[in-house]
């Protein structure tokens, strides 16, 4: 995988990710939420994280139940600074009011998936992205071998 910031540790596989586009509630490589890049990443590792679709949550759902079950899963998630955010952990932004999230790949680069671009690799210490980013999360629940 080459381009801005990506270090020889990124496995290649995330390349086929960019350019898959944003489609409401996607868990598919036809389309994606944010949540999808993420959800697949972790799967193709072994992990099983939670999809959000069973709650019915969408990108237009109700802030407070999209809070509540961000709360339910916190354990699982450790909080990080973001100076030591590495490949794999997850950074949460504040978009136009609404939770959005993407993958660390190589920092400062993260893959994030939006309706207006699909998905992309972009820089985190650019742009708006460090004004609006709410943390970097790691992962800390079990791994699940067999997940797909």
């Amino acid at each position: 995988m080459q381009g801005i910031g990506m270090m020889e540790t990124v496995p290649g596989w995330l390349a086929e990710f960019i350019g898959v586009p944003w489609k409401e509630g996607g868990y598919q490589r036809d389309g994606w939420a944010c949540w999808g890049p993420v959800y697949e990443a972790y799967r193709r590792r072994g992990i099983a994280l939670p999809t959000y679709s069973e709650q019915g949550v969408r990108t237009e759902a109700d802030q407070a139940e999209i809070r509540a079950i961000m709360a339910r899963d916190r354990a699982a998630w450790q909080e990080i600074p973001l100076a030591e955010a590495r490949l794999w952990d997850v950074l949460v932004f504040k978009l136009a009011g609404r939770w959005h999230c993407g993958l660390v790949l190589a920092p400062p680069v993260f893959l994030h998936c939006l309706a207006k671009c699909g998905t992309v690799r972009e820089r985190w210490d650019t742009g708006d992205w460090r004004t609006i980013m709410m943390g970097a999360f790691r992962w800390g629940g079990a791994a699940l071998h067999n997940a797909g």
